[in-house]
C-alpha cells in the first residue's frame, strides 16, 4: 500500500521519527527508501543498505543506528522468505554495531 502523502521532493525535511514510523506503516511506499537514506546519510537505498549489511562492512561514523534498526523492522514486515530474514537479520546486526551498544 503506498501512503498517498508521500513526496520524496519533501523527504529531507521530515521528522526522521515520523518517517521511520510511516515507512513501518506503509513499507511498500517509498517511505522505507527514504528512511534508509537518512539513516546512512545519503548513501543507500534500503536495497543497497541491506546488501551492504549482509556483506558485513563496517558502518560509517555519520550512519544512524536508531534509523537503521527501523530499516530493520521494516524489512522484518515486509519479508516472507528465509533469505528475507537473513537480511532483516542482517540489519538489526548492522543497527547494533552502528550504535556502539
Amino acid at each position: 500500500m503506498t501512503h498517498p502523502e508521500f513526496n520524496s521532493a519533501a523527504i529531507a525535511s521530515v521528522d526522521p521519527g515520523y518517517l521511520a514510523t510511516m515507512a513501518a506503516r506503509f513499507p511498500e511506499s517509498g517511505y522505507p527508501d527514504a528512511l534508509a537514506r537518512t539513516a546512512t546519510a545519503g548513501r543507500f537505498d534500503l536495497a543497497e543498505l541491506s546488501e551492504f549489511a549482509l556483506a558485513g562492512k563496517r558502518p560509517a561514523k555519520d550512519f544512524d543506528g536508531r534509523l537503521i534498526a527501523w530499516c530493520a523492522h521494516v524489512a522484518t514486515t515486509m519479508a516472507d522468505t528465509d533469505e528475507e530474514f537473513v537480511t532483516a537479520a542482517a540489519l538489526f546486526d548492522l543497527a547494533e554495531r552502528t550504535s556502539g551498544i
